[in-house]
């Protein structure tokens, strides 16, 4: 969006981060020469591994890692506690292991859940991992950056049968038993150039480690084509193909109760509020809620609230008459500490996102009963 900064209450719309730009074409010719250099030095990294320069660690429990080649938002999170949570029906005892990226803690690793209760809020373990835990409160989750380090530390305390390693399709020095490689079908431009003038963090050839392609928001089939057209063309060996849908589960309050069903606020007014890497995605699910979006609040990805920014989002709200304001769950956990009292804990509603799978069911069932084998057979620095 491109919105007025709000100032004293008089603006009708904030924009503090447009998010993920898209590169004007002028700029991105002067930026891939920087790119070339990203991507020799990834091939280098990837190469290391492959040749044993660096060593690489096993864990003694089954690894299924999430992850994606792109910055910015695939929904690895929403993934992520979909298959913590199938892992967890099916019996297994579960930890999930992530950076806890921006957290406040000081600890270089820390428990966010220890599986019956809750030990660290947004703040001090990362909004994700929070989320996580909220989500999966059967699930030990636990931060910190050495994911195998980690993995040991965890694994120390508690028996569990499987680590789900969140974003780390870029962690080569963790062996993993599954490696799933999310990609947006909203988004195939995201694979067309290597960071800093486009969006990917490395070679799209390195998709040749994936297990499984998992597409995500693939309700869109020209974009399904698309990405697996763009694979295609960077030679990467075909790979069994999952095909997941977003949709709107429920609404709930900042707490992540009081849940409310989706056409309880059809034809409402509403202010999209949030801070993700994808602004632009969470409001086109919003669109498909049947409300009118009279305006939009937008903050960086993993943006830690103060009271200011919610009396600026209010401002917004009333001077947009809007009746509710929508927000991930993600920002959520973030703006509940600053709810008590504030108008923002009666008019905001979290976007609650379950996943359908729409193919490939069979193939993600037995990626997730993969039984350990100690090593890693993806070859997880093949092809970078």
């Amino acid at each position: 969006m491109t919105g007025r900064q709000a100032t004293g209450g008089q603006a009708c719309s904030v924009s503090c981060s447009a998010g993920e730009p898209m590169r004007s074409w002028p700029l991105r010719t002067c930026l891939t020469p920087l790119s070339w250099v990203y991507g020799a030095a990834m091939r280098l990294r990837a190469g290391g591994y492959r040749a044993g320069l660096f060593a690489r660690h096993a864990l003694p429990c089954r690894v299924i890692s999430i992850g994606n080649v792109t910055v910015g938002g695939t929904g690895k999170t929403p993934v992520a506690i979909f298959v913590a949570s199938r892992l967890i029906e099916q019996g297994s005892r579960v930890g999930i292991l992530s950076r806890g990226y921006r957290r406040s803690g000081s600890q270089v690793m820390a428990l966010v859940s220890d599986g019956r209760r809750t030990l660290l809020g947004p703040d001090e373990g990362g909004d994700e991992p929070y989320l996580m835990a909220r989500r999966c409160p059967q699930a030990v989750v636990a931060v910190g950056a050495d994911r195998a380090r980690l993995g040991g530390w965890v694994l120390n305390q508690f028996p569990l049968d499987v680590l789900v390693l969140d974003d780390g399709f870029q962690h080569l020095s963790l062996d993993r038993d599954v490696n799933l490689l999310l990609l947006d079908a909203g988004a195939p431009e995201s694979l067309d150039h290597l960071l800093p003038a486009g969006r990917l963090r490395e070679p799209l050839t390195a998709a040749s480690r994936a297990s499984a392609i998992v597409v995500t928001r693939a309700e869109t089939p020209q974009g399904t084509a698309a990405l697996l057209t763009r694979l295609a063309r960077a030679r990467v060996p075909a790979r069994p193909t999952i095909q997941l849908r977003f949709f709107h589960e429920a609404l709930t309050d900042l707490q992540g109760g009081a849940v409310t069903a989706i056409d309880g606020i059809r034809g409402a007014r509403v202010v999209t509020g949030c801070g993700i890497a994808d602004p632009r995605a969470f409001r086109r699910d919003v669109d498909r809620l049947h409300v009118t979006v009279v305006d939009e609040v937008t903050w960086p990805d993993h943006h830690r609230y103060s009271l200011r920014d919610v009396e600026r989002l209010m401002d917004v709200v009333r001077c947009a008459q809007a009746d509710y304001v929508l927000t991930t769950e993600k920002d959520a956990v973030k703006l509940a500490r600053l709810a008590p009292g504030h108008d923002v804990e009666r008019l905001c509603r979290a976007v609650r996102l379950g996943i359908e799978v729409m193919a490939g069911r069979a193939e993600l069932d037995r990626l997730l009963r993969v039984p350990r084998t100690g090593a890693q057979r993806d070859d997880p620095a093949s092809r970078p």
